[in-house]
């Protein structure tokens, strides 16, 4: 199977930096960007067969999970809402930033090379670090965010383990 490769451009983001280009799942091969687009957005999850590498200036966040088959490159930072997957190595000139992350070898966050890394520029956040070798950058676990469901009392908004507790409170059994 002939491999093609695909660049996203300047014309495959919308006015607040969404993806809305074709569907890269259907790539046979690597996806490239163009220098200085700034983060962008894809609103789902992120996954190609190949590698990902975004340029200069250009980042990548996923609402739901980053995988590449190989491995996975951003000028700026890479942020997903759930996991980032690479068979190889991530790098990234700013952040790294999901819930968990499974990288094949190793990791680098920082490699901004047009000024000096922040801390948060050199910062792997993830509640999980599953597989991989931090070889630039620090590690930061953060706890897992519990998800709180609302009750909605008009234009009034309650979480709902809160109402519960008080509703005890009010009659003990």
């Amino acid at each position: 199977m002939k491999t093609t490769n695909f660049r996203i451009t300047k014309a495959h983001i919308d006015a607040g930096n969404e993806y809305i280009g074709p569907d890269l799942a259907a790539v046979n091969g690597d996806i490239f960007s163009d220098d200085n687009l700034g983060m962008v957005y894809f609103k789902g999850s992120l996954i190609v067969k190949f590698g990902i590498y975004f340029g200069a200036g250009s980042g990548i966040e996923a609402g739901e999970g980053i995988k590449a088959g190989e491995g996975i490159k951003a000028g700026e930072g890479i942020k997903a809402g759930s996991g980032i997957e690479a068979g190889w190595g991530i790098k990234a000139g700013e952040g790294i930033d999901c819930k968990w992350l499974s990288v094949k070898f190793r990791i680098f966050a920082g490699l901004c090379s047009w000024r000096i890394p922040t801390t948060t520029d050199l910062q792997i956040k993830c509640e999980e670090l599953r597989a991989g070798i931090i070889a630039h950058g620090h590690l930061v676990i953060v706890k897992p965010t519990k998800f709180r469901e609302t009750i909605s009392v008009g234009d009034l908004k309650f979480y709902k383990d809160e109402v519960e507790n008080a509703l005890k409170n009010l009659n003990p059994v």
